[in-house]
C-alpha cells in the first residue's frame, strides 16, 4: 500500500490503572514543524479504571458520514482526529496535545474544539475547555514526578514537548477531557471574547480592539447566559481598493450568539473608520463628508473594485479627489450558523451618535455591525461592496510551506515541480525520488489563505517553454490552488531565455493577488541541461 495514502494510526495499552501512559506519536504522522512537531496524549497516573487500549487515529473529512459543521470564516486547523475505545470514561482528566496548521495571526484568531460523540448521529458540539482542568492535570503529573525522582523535582515535560513550546507554543492546542468521543475537531477562528453575563447585566469589550464595547443593561437576560463578542479588523490588501476611492471601512463587530433577543436594549460602541473622524472634525455630523483620496482615481483602480466600477459610474472629472463627499452607512448581519451572512442597510432606521471618535447606537438583537465610509457616487451599489469586501476577509489563513524541484526532461528543457504542502510529516516526499527529480529549494513558513489561487512567474534566465502552452496555454492557467492537508503540485517546462547566455540560472516567483508576494528564490539549472 502506498504509504503517502495511508493514514497514520497509532495505538497506547495501559497495563496498570496506576502507571503512568503517555503514547508518544511522530514517527509517521507529524515531524519536523520548525524542527520538532509531536502529536502526545498523557493520561496521569490512577486515571485509568481498567486496563484499556488507547487508540488514535487522522481521518480525512471526505471519508466521515457527516464532516463538522463550519461557519463562515473558519476552517479546520488539524485533520479530524479519530479516539477510541468510543465513551470510554477515566476517573480523571487526560490531556491530548495536537499539532495544528493555522496561522492564528498574533491572536486574532484562536482555535477551538469540536466533538462528535456518534458519527450516525453526526452532530457537531463545541468541547468544553476548563482552565483549571488542565491545572488539576499538571498538579497531578507534577507529583507523580516529584515521588518517582527521590524527592527532588524535576521537569514533567519531556524534552520534546519543551523543545514545542520553546518553538512555537501557539501551534499545539490541548485537549483536556474525561472521557472520549468518536471524533476531535480543531477548528480555527476569529477570535471570541466570551463571558457568562446575569440578570445584572455587563459590559463587554473586545481585546483586540477595547472601543468595541457592549453594554448590556440590567433584566436585558433573565438567566446565566455566555455572551461573546469578537472585533475582526479588515486586511489591507482588500480595505485598499476602497480607499483610493476615498472611502474607509470599521472593524466588525459581532456579538455571539447571534439572532438573539434582549429584553432590553443593548448599547453598542464601535469605533469610526479613519476617514469617518475627519467628518466629525468639520462638524458635518449628517454622515457626509469630504474626504481625501490617498491618490487620483485611474481607469486602473476602478478595475481593482472587481466588477463594482462597472455598475457605477466614476465621478465627474471636475470634482477633485479633495472634495469626494462619503458617506456613513451602518450595515448589520443577523445571519447564524452555517448560513451566508446577509448584510441590510441599517442607517435609517438606528439613531447614531457620536463621541470620541466612536459609534453608538441601540439594538435588542445580537449581530454582526459594521461601518462603512464609502464615496456618496458609489452608494447606490454599497452593498455589493459590503458582500464582496466581507467575502474577501473571510478566508482562512494557514501555515504552508513550498519546495522547488527539478530534472531534465530534454537537451535545452527543464521540468520544474512546484510542491506545496500543510502537514510538515509529509516534508519527506517519496513520490519526487521516485520520479527522479532533485530538490533546488524550500521556503520558509509562509501564510496563505484556503483557496488561493498561487501565480507562477520564472525571471533571470528562465523563461517558460513554448512548448508548455500546450499544457498552459496563459498565465491564468500557470497557478496553483491551494488546498490544507492535500499536497499540492504543479509541473512546468522551462527553457533558456538566451540561448548566447549558457548559464540557466534565474529565480522562481510564488505569488497571490496583484502584488503579494509568498516566496522568492534563485535557482540554477546548469546541472539540468
Amino acid at each position: 500500500m502506498d504509504r503517502r495514502l495511508r493514514e497514520p494510526f497509532i495505538c497506547g495499552q495501559c497495563n496498570s490503572p496506576d502507571r503512568d501512559l503517555i503514547v508518544v506519536i511522530g514517527l509517521d504522522m507529524m515531524i519536523d514543524l520548525l524542527d520538532y512537531f509531536l502529536f502526545q496524549v498523557t493520561i496521569p497516573p490512577r486515571t485509568a479504571p481498567q486496563p484499556m487500549r488507547i487508540t488514535c487515529r487522522y481521518v480525512r473529512t471526505e471519508n466521515l458520514l457527516y464532516p463538522p459543521t463550519l461557519n463562515e470564516g473558519e476552517g479546520l486547523a488539524s485533520r479530524v482526529l479519530q479516539m477510541g475505545p468510543v465513551g470510554s470514561r477515566f476517573l480523571g482528566p487526560v490531556l491530548i496535545e495536537v499539532p495544528h496548521v493555522a496561522s492564528l495571526r498574533h491572536g486574532e484568531r484562536e482555535t477551538a474544539i469540536l466533538r462528535c460523540d456518534s458519527a450516525s448521529r453526526g452532530k457537531w458540539v463545541e468541547h468544553p475547555q476548563e482552565d483549571f482542568m488542565e491545572k488539576i492535570l499538571k498538579e497531578s503529573l507534577a507529583e507523580e514526578s516529584f515521588s518517582t525522582s527521590g524527592g527532588q523535582s524535576s521537569p514533567v515535560s519531556s524534552p520534546s514537548r519543551v523543545v514545542q513550546e520553546t518553538v512555537m507554543p501557539q501551534q499545539i492546542v490541548r485537549i483536556v477531557a474525561s472521557d472520549f468521543p468518536q471524533y476531535f475537531a480543531v477548528i480555527s477562528r476569529v477570535r471570541q471574547d466570551i463571558r457568562q453575563v446575569g440578570p445584572e447585566g455587563a459590559v463587554l469589550s473586545a481585546a483586540l480592539c477595547p472601543r468595541a464595547r457592549v453594554q448590556i443593561p440590567p433584566k436585558a437576560l433573565t438567566k446565566e447566559t455566555d455572551i461573546g463578542i469578537s472585533a475582526q479588523r479588515i486586511e489591507d490588501d482588500i480595505v485598499e481598493e476602497i480607499l483610493v476611492q476615498g472611502g474607509a471601512v470599521s472593524p466588525i463587530v459581532t456579538l455571539e450568539p447571534r439572532r438573539r433577543k434582549f429584553h432590553k436594549a443593548i448599547t453598542v460602541n464601535m469605533p469610526l473608520p479613519e476617514r469617518s473622524l475627519r467628518t466629525l472634525r468639520n462638524g458635518l455630523e449628517d454622515t457626509s463628508t469630504s474626504a481625501g483620496s490617498s491618490r487620483k482615481t485611474s481607469s486602473e483602480s476602478l478595475n481593482k473594485l472587481k466588477g463594482i466600477s462597472s455598475l457605477t459610474p466614476p465621478p465627474p472629472a471636475i470634482v477633485p479627489d479633495s472634495q469626494i463627499e462619503t458617506s456613513l452607512k451602518l450595515v448589520c448581519s443577523m445571519s447564524a450558523n452555517m448560513h451566508r451572512s446577509c448584510w441590510e442597510d441599517v442607517t435609517m432606521e438606528t439613531p447614531l451618535s457620536f463621541a470620541n471618535g466612536c459609534v453608538q447606537f441601540t439594538s435588542i438583537i445580537s449581530a454582526s455591525f459594521w461601518l462603512i465610509n464609502c464615496p456618496n457616487w458609489m452608494s447606490q451599489d454599497a452593498m455589493t461592496l459590503v458582500d464582496q469586501l466581507y467575502k474577501g476577509n473571510m478566508r482562512v489563513p494557514y501555515i504552508a510551506r513550498f519546495f522547488i524541484f527539478a530534472r531534465r526532461h530534454s537537451s535545452d528543457e527543464v521540468q520544474v515541480r512546484i510542491l506545496c504542502l500543510t502537514e510538515p510529516h509529509k516534508e519527506d516526499v517519496t513520490l519526487e525520488a521516485q520520479e527522479e527529480f532533485r530538490e533546488l529549494c524550500k521556503s520558509d513558513f509562509v501564510e496563505i489563505y484556503q483557496k488561493a489561487e498561487i501565480g507562477v512567474k520564472f525571471g533571470g534566465n528562465i523563461v517558460f517553454s513554448d512548448t508548455d502552452d500546450g499544457h498552459h496555454t496563459s498565465p491564468e492557467d500557470r497557478r496553483l490552488r491551494f488546498r490544507p492537508f492535500f499536497e499540492g503540485r504543479e509541473s512546468y517546462l522551462v527553457k533558456r531565455r538566451n540561448n548566447k547566455n549558457p548559464y540557466p540560472k534565474g529565480k522562481v516567483t510564488l505569488y497571490t493577488g496583484v502584488d503579494n508576494l509568498l516566496y522568492e528564490a534563485k535557482i540554477d539549472l546548469t546541472k539540468f541541461l
